[in-house]
């Protein structure tokens, strides 16, 4: 994908349930960060083992400009924070990397349901790289998302903390174009 010398006219790439793996995704990212991809819409890669791994190579990517006119990005179920080694610990770095970005202008879509994302308490001391949900409203990071899905209930948390701390950002107008937004289901 990357020896070719001028961008594709790829519009929609879907790689939903391929069994994309890190490696595949580092591939993914290299073409990204070389411009090929920079007339994609959408990316669809839900239903993979992407992993922690992955989501550097993807916050690598996407941190490089080269998918300004991303609409749609869906990275549901994909173990994101989770080590490719087993592991209790989880890597919240490359995740907290990849939603801080201001590269995504034009994203109007944001699909990260079955994900472990938010399992810490917001006000935790001496959490590394912790994000909440707040921060994806930070005002001007991703100014026309419609649609934000941080839903589901298998691996999906978010703490009571970071619930109030995600209201408020919506009462600030950190996305004036939000229209719909999936929060986790509560389970026991």
């Amino acid at each position: 994908m990357t020896s070719a010398p001028h961008s594709l006219p790829l519009q929609s790439l879907k790689l939903a349930r391929t069994k994309a793996t890190a490696e595949g995704v580092e591939a993914l990212g290299e073409a990204v960060k070389a411009k090929k991809l920079t007339s994609l819409q959408t990316l669809d890669l839900e239903g993979n083992r992407i992993m922690s791994a992955g989501a550097h190579h993807l916050a690598s990517a996407v941190n490089s400009g080269g998918l300004p006119h991303l609409r749609t990005f869906i990275l549901k179920n994909n173990f994101l924070t989770e080590p490719e080694v087993r592991s209790d610990q989880r890597d919240f770095t490359p995740m907290a990397e990849l939603l801080s970005t201001s590269a995504l202008k034009e994203l109007e879509e944001l699909n990260l349901n079955e994900n472990l994302l938010f399992d810490r308490e917001l006000e935790a001391e001496g959490t590394d790289a912790q994000f909440s949900a707040a921060s994806l409203l930070f005002p001007g990071r991703f100014p026309r998302l419609k649609r934000l899905d941080l839903g589901g209930s298998i691996r999906a948390r978010l703490s009571s903390s970071q619930l109030v701390a995600f209201a408020a950002a919506l009462g600030v107008k950190g996305s004036p174009c939000l229209q719909e937004v999936v929060l986790p289901t509560d389970y026991a």
